[in-house]
Formats: C-alpha cells, structure tokens, sequence
C-alpha cells in the first residue's frame, strides 16, 4: 500500500528541481515515470523562460521523442555523466501526425 501512496503523489506531484549552470539558475520539471516521459511538456502552451524538463533514464543510449501535442519549439540539451555532450536547437512542434526523431 506505501508503494502505490509513494506512486500515486509523484504522478500528480512532478518532482521539481532548480539547477545552476554558470550564473543562470533553471527550474527544471522531473519526468521519472513512464507516464511522465510521454507527456513530457506536450499540451502546455508555453513555458517560463529559465525552465525546462530532464528526462531521467538509469542507462545510456539513444533515446527517441515524440514531441505530441507541442505548441512550442524546444532545445535539446543531451548530457551524459554531468556533461553537456550536444545541444539541438529550435525544434518546431509538429505538425498533424508528424513526430521528431531526435
């Protein structure tokens, strides 16, 4: 019962973090959950500047995002090991029935 009390306050709490990089400080959404992973920023009509969402994954390969239901560009940052390894910027959302594979 504990485990499904711990599962059930995650889903409808997303963790939140602030991270420091040089002198700009990020509040960054926590997508841990399978659930969360696929909504990811989709439906969300914008986004404060200065924030972001990290994908939490325990091992190292290349992923693929579906940007569904984007109504804004997005810039990757992809890190590895606590460094920052490429960035892609300006993504546009997709359209219709489309998806980035990034």
């Amino acid at each position: 019962m504990c485990t499904l009390g711990v599962f059930v306050y995650y889903f409808t709490h997303p963790l939140v973090s602030k991270v420091r990089i040089h002198n700009a400080t990020f509040t960054i959404y926590v997508a841990v959950t399978e659930t969360q992973k696929q909504l990811g920023l989709g439906k969300r009509q914008s986004m404060p500047s200065q924030s972001g969402m990290v994908f939490l994954y325990d091992h190292s390969e290349q992923f693929e995002f579906w940007m569904k239901d984007m109504k804004f560009p997005l810039d990757f940052v992809w890190i590895r090991d606590k460094t920052v390894v490429d960035l892609t910027e300006n993504i546009p959302p997709p359209t219709q029935n489309e998806y980035h594979k990034l």
